[in-house]
């Protein structure tokens, strides 16, 4: 167990009991969550695309699903690119205009 793993645990933790809103992977559905509550799930195969738009301390991130709905979920700890990037990361859409 390095320190390294063991602030990002302790900063995990925190986050929850908070009640931080935060992204996880559940087999191939991505689950947003506040503290321990699940919110709201997409399962990959929904997403047509997705994009980031930068902001100074938090990234906007453009989900455009296959029904040609849309979503925008705020991350501030990259843990959805993350999830997005391991389950659809060859949909990401570089330099989308959202303005």
């Amino acid at each position: 167990m390095t320190r390294e793993w063991l602030c990002e645990r302790v900063a995990w933790i925190a986050r929850r009991l908070r009640g931080s809103e935060f992204y996880t992977l559940d087999g191939e559905d991505i689950v947003r969550r506040i503290g321990f509550r699940h919110i709201q799930r997409i399962h990959s195969q929904q997403i047509a695309f997705w994009s980031i738009e930068h902001e100074m301390v938090f990234d906007l991130i453009h989900i455009h699903l296959t029904d040609e709905s849309g979503i925008i979920w705020l991350d501030r700890g990259n843990d959805l690119i993350q999830a997005l990037s391991a389950v659809a990361g060859a949909k990401q859409k570089i330099n989308a205009s959202h303005r």
